[in-house]
């Protein structure tokens, strides 16, 4: 399921970008546009395609360096008049799913 909303943010994304040059190239020549919006078509054939070789990628590991003479950060201490903020349960699969084919609908 994360595969499958990876996808659709990576391709939405890509959406996004051509949709945006497309309006700062609206006074260009039509073909280049049309040329745009195939490379955009290209991206949600490429993405999902190209996905399995980014799960397969092995994660870089930098190492980091902390002088062991530098002061340790500040704890935070709380407020005594703030309250701890109730967290709402969102199920945001569902709220995400909706958008997305609220989008399509749109379309």
């Amino acid at each position: 399921m994360i595969m499958l909303w990876e996808c659709i943010l990576k391709t939405s994304t890509a959406t996004g970008a051509v949709w945006i040059f497309s309006l700062l190239l609206r006074r260009q020549s039509a073909a280049l546009r049309h040329s745009l919006w195939m490379c955009g078509l290209a991206a949600f054939l490429l993405i999902p395609a190209l996905l399995p070789l980014s799960q397969r990628t092995p994660a870089v590991h930098v190492p980091i360096i902390v002088d062991a003479s530098a002061p340790p950060f500040p704890t935070a201490i709380p407020h005594p008049t703030l309250q701890p903020r109730i967290r709402a349960n969102w199920n945001w699969n569902r709220i995400l799913l909706t958008l997305w084919l609220a989008g399509s609908l749109v379309l």
